[in-house]
């Protein structure tokens, strides 16, 4: 009976927990948004690791775009990384989506994102705004595509990782992870802080890396998680916001499928026994979606309710510095 259970809730998973996949369009450029005009001094990167089969690729492996005028213009790592250097003062927020979600998808929500809820916002400073995007496109049979995508989420994770090894710690950096993007995100931290994935570290560095604002949307990982698989990552972290919904029908499955040990999603509980970890009064922010956003599990749901955008906003940019 237990393998019927974990079966069908992957099934669910799979099937229904993404649920904005059947609505998305084939193809588009510009995310179908008709060439959103950045803010002046604003920049939108698409950063991707989408063809990297092996962990130890290094960050020069990385295909870089930059988004200008409607269009995508082929760039480096290193120009990318340039700008990091040179303008040390320009905060960063690189969004990691989720899983089943191919190229397109990728650039048409993060634009959506970008016009959503920095376009409109006038008193902000000017930003450096990546969408960051790995492997995650559908693979048939539910069971394989759950297992196989968390494993990717966290061989990826290398990758993020490494980038930010490479950016200033002057510089002001904050991340969006979404669902299966938390796992990425929060094994790049983990990494960072000296953790290792699956056994495997990367190679240490001298220079200190910035201090994260790290937002988490209904995040596909263990609530524990910052205390089991990934317990250096929080040591990375200047500021945690969670944002979890304990109405998504799809994540109240996590716990039945088998990489969770029966422990349920932080994005449908919160993260679990957060104070204690240091600093929890002023470092972590948690708040339950579900009144805005209801039992989908649909990326757009959140980034389209005006409370959930003004706690983004606030926790991106303006969260405090106390560590």
């Amino acid at each position: 009976m237990s393998s019927i259970r974990v079966f069908i809730a992957s099934v669910l998973l799979v099937c229904g927990l993404f649920t904005d996949v059947r609505r998305s369009a084939a193809q588009f450029d510009d995310g179908g948004l008709g060439s959103p005009s950045a803010q002046l001094g604003d920049e939108i990167w698409l950063v991707s690791s989408r063809h990297l089969g092996s962990r130890n690729c290094d960050v020069e492996s990385l295909e870089v775009r930059q988004y200008a005028d409607g269009q995508w213009y082929s760039s480096t790592p290193q120009t990318l990384l340039s700008a990091e250097m040179a303008v040390a003062a320009k905060p960063t927020v690189i969004l990691v989506h989720g899983n089943s979600w191919s190229l397109s998808k990728a650039i048409q929500r993060g634009l959506q994102t970008y016009r959503q809820v920095f376009l409109p916002w006038r008193d902000k400073p000017p930003i450096r705004f990546i969408i960051w995007t790995w492997p995650s496109d559908r693979i048939p049979g539910p069971i394989r595509d759950i297992r196989i995508k968390a494993d990717l989420a966290e061989d990826h994770s290398f990758h993020l990782a490494k980038f930010l090894q490479r950016i200033p710690v002057s510089s002001q950096v904050s991340m969006i992870g979404y669902s299966y993007g938390s796992r990425v995100t929060l094994g790049a931290l983990n990494l960072l802080g000296g953790g290792s994935i699956n056994g495997a570290r990367i190679a240490a560095t001298q220079a200190p890396t910035p201090r994260i604002n790290l937002t988490l949307i209904a995040p596909a990982i263990r609530n524990d998680a910052l205390f089991t698989s990934v317990p250096h990552a929080f040591g990375q972290l200047n500021h945690l916001f969670v944002m979890y919904n304990r109405r998504d029908r799809y994540l109240s499955l996590f716990r039945f499928t088998r990489f969770s040990g029966k422990t349920p999603a932080m994005g449908y509980t919160g993260l679990a026994c957060a104070g204690r970890l240091p600093g929890a009064a002023y470092r972590i922010d948690q708040f339950d979606a579900a009144r805005a956003v209801g039992p989908d599990h649909d990326y757009l749901e959140y980034i389209r309710d005006r409370n959930v955008e003004q706690r983004l906003r606030r926790n991106l940019l303006y969260a405090p510095v106390g560590y």
